[in-house]
């Protein structure tokens, strides 16, 4: 199971240091120290060069730091280190420094590009223009014809970030739909089981009301019976009504009580619990695996999945060193469930029956069929449950 990082430590957070490499990125990091010694040995082989020089060309690579951070200030800054090393040390070769930060930090423009930082997004798109203009007129080892080059790189990059950035938001949207969805169902499944109590609470209620009358009407019977003297068998059979009644109604009461009680509390599970499951249900090597687009299925269509996936594991060899691997495939109108694992060397057929059993019933519930191959050794059952059968 993978653990979050922040919760590595114990405490919820991430060290001061660490959430700061986090936020730089390893990457980056990375290439402020590659980058920076480059520029070194580039004015270190030009006139000119010196420790001055060295010190000062880290001011175009040390932007890269904050690239991912705050990519407008980190253009603005790389045009005040281009400008204060023009300056100071006067025309030199830089070019093969201050582009590479020049197109980390459009390409961070791009995928950090959202309509709250519009401005903070034109603001850094003029600082690289900025930086590619002084680079062309300053870099003895660019012309005009460089022009085109920087161009055409600079768009290329910011164009990915964009295409980045899309994807991105367009997955944080269907995350957020999946658990919107996921909530939705919760919700549902405690709605049916309130109505379902509401269900058992009426009903109640109309039984006793039937016993009650009928209990009411056999007491009025016996009284008159009484009153009217000489009718000791029909006050017998009146008395004897009552307390069959009085029976009858609470052996009732009780069924319907018991099975408020019992009612399930909880949403039933779902193809989203199954990698719970698969490790809970075996010690062997369980892998689960998810193909195709995943999309929301109705909730029996889900619940049988997940039983039906249950009762497969109990049909294979449970061993540590054994392997079970669970694949749910997404087909456009078909769910298809496929469990396979070591097969039992000497199995209970009684058990194996049942399972299987439960397993067709569960797949001609929802008009599927389940097929089961022995590979090598191997049990390997394959479920395949029509979707469009089972949301009608």
């Amino acid at each position: 199971m993978k653990i979050p990082a922040a919760a590595a430590n114990g405490t919820g957070v991430l060290p001061r240091g660490r959430a700061l490499i986090s936020r730089i990125g390893i990457g980056y990091l990375v290439a402020a120290v590659v980058l920076g010694a480059l520029g070194v040995m580039l004015v270190h082989d030009q006139d000119g060069g010196g420790i001055l020089a060295a010190v000062l060309i880290q001011a175009t690579t040390l932007p890269v730091l904050l690239a991912k951070i705050a990519p407008a200030s980190a253009a603005w800054f790389l045009a005040g280190g281009v400008l204060l090393n023009e300056a100071v040390i006067g025309s030199a070769v830089r070019c093969g420094v201050v582009l590479p930060v020049l197109f980390v930090i459009v390409y961070q423009l791009g995928s950090s590009m959202s309509p709250a930082r519009r401005l903070q997004h034109v603001v850094g798109l003029v600082g690289c223009c900025a930086i590619a203009l002084m680079e062309l007129v300053w870099d003895p080892a660019l012309d005009r014809s460089a022009a085109l080059f920087i161009g055409s790189l600079g768009v290329g990059f910011y164009l990915a970030g964009l295409l980045i950035s899309s994807r991105t938001r367009l997955v944080g949207a269907l995350r957020e739909r999946t658990a919107e969805l996921s909530r939705q169902r919760d919700r549902t499944a405690a709605v049916e089981v309130a109505a379902d109590r509401a269900r058992v609470g009426t009903e109640l209620e109309a039984l006793i009301r039937s016993q009650v009358r009928s209990i009411s009407a056999s007491a009025e019977l016996a009284g008159t019976a009484v009153r009217t003297g000489g009718q000791e068998e029909l006050t017998r059979s009146a008395l004897t009504e009552i307390e069959q009644n009085g029976r009858e109604t609470l052996s009732r009461m009780r069924e319907v009580v018991g099975s408020l009680r019992d009612a399930p509390t909880e949403p039933a599970p779902g193809l989203d619990q199954l990698a719970d499951l698969v490790v809970r249900s075996t010690t062997a090597d369980a892998r689960l695996r998810v193909e195709g687009a995943a999309r929301p299925l109705t909730a029996n269509v889900e619940l049988s999945a997940y039983r039906i996936v249950e009762q497969l594991l109990t049909t294979l060899h449970d061993q540590p060193a054994a392997r079970v691997e669970v694949v749910v495939r997404f087909h456009p109108d078909t769910l298809e469930l496929t469990v396979s694992g070591p097969a039992l060397a000497a199995p209970t057929s009684v058990e194996l029956t049942a399972a299987m059993s439960a397993v067709r019933a569960r797949a001609e519930m929802h008009g599927g069929s389940v097929r089961t191959m022995h590979p090598r050794g191997r049990r390997e059952t394959e479920v395949r449950l029509p979707l469009l059968s089972a949301a009608s």
